[in-house]
């Protein structure tokens, strides 16, 4: 019997550890024109999550990496993680955003990047919604909470 082996280090929407709660996902349907894992998205008022679309929006969750896809369109059923303190899971960034370990990272919630990762531009300030960069590889980044 054979099986086949991923070497892959990692994947956009792939959990890093977890810590001990029994729930960390929700499913709910997405509503927008389309999503990859490993981007942050927002409770829609009507129902559901939507894209980030506004420095005012709160971040619900992260898109989780699913088996059969890693890109959601609108109506689709998709899971949504929630970090707790000690989980870690694998975001996009933002092209060129040049993450190191140790960095503390931030959703962009507005604009083309929205749902994606930047560098804080005043690490000193970081705040209850950033992160923690553990790992990274290549646009993809292990986070965790500040």
């Amino acid at each position: 019997m054979a099986f086949a082996v991923d070497l892959a280090k990692s994947y956009a929407g792939q959990v890093g550890r977890y810590g001990q709660a029994l729930s960390r996902t929700s499913a709910e349907k997405f509503n927008g024109a389309k999503i990859t894992a490993g981007m942050f998205v927002k409770i829609d008022p009507v129902g559901g999550v939507g894209l980030l679309s506004a420095d005012t929006d709160v971040v619900f969750g992260l898109v989780a990496r699913s088996l059969i896809t890693e890109e959601y369109t609108n109506g689709d059923l998709i899971d949504v993680l929630h970090l707790g303190h000690g989980d870690s899971v694998w975001a996009v960034a933002k092209s060129g955003a040049d993450f190191a370990r140790g960095d503390i990272a931030q959703v962009i919630k507005a604009g083309a990047d929205a749902g994606k990762l930047d560098k804080a531009a005043d690490p000193s300030k970081a705040g209850a919604g950033d992160f923690v960069v553990v790992d990274v590889n290549g646009d993809l980044v292990e986070i965790t909470k500040a």
